[in-house]
């Protein structure tokens, strides 16, 4: 039970820390330029469902963990001069992964990736 108000708080802390921290939109900026970079922070909490059907030997119900995902954006280029359906931005990002499982068994999992975003 004290584990589990561990986690519930500690999800708590991490949206409230959050709520102020906004990360760089797409509109424009004061100078009329878009921001050349941008961060944002992904935090989640889940347990397992599944339908009685599909669970063989396992409950799936008994699984649980908590995610989070930060991210950090870098404006490459602005394509196009804004009158074509095509017309975007190309951004690179470099996200990361921290996965923490809780039930059946404890574990953690991690990755990175680098990856490049065209948004219209």
């Amino acid at each position: 039970m004290l584990a589990q108000s561990l986690r519930f708080s500690l999800l708590f802390f991490l949206l409230c820390g959050l709520l102020d921290t906004s990360p760089a939109s797409a509109s424009p900026g004061e100078s009329g330029e878009e921001k050349r970079f941008g961060f944002g922070l992904s935090v989640g909490y889940g347990e397992g469902v599944a339908v009685r059907s599909v669970q063989k030997v396992t409950n799936v119900g008994d699984v649980e963990w908590m995610s989070i995902e930060p991210w950090i954006r870098m404006r490459l280029t602005q394509l196009g001069d804004g009158t074509h359906w095509y017309d975007g931005t190309l951004n690179g990002l470099l996200m990361g992964t921290v996965v923490r499982n809780f039930e059946p068994k404890d574990g953690d999992a991690g990755g990175a990736v680098a990856a490049l975003r065209y948004t219209i």
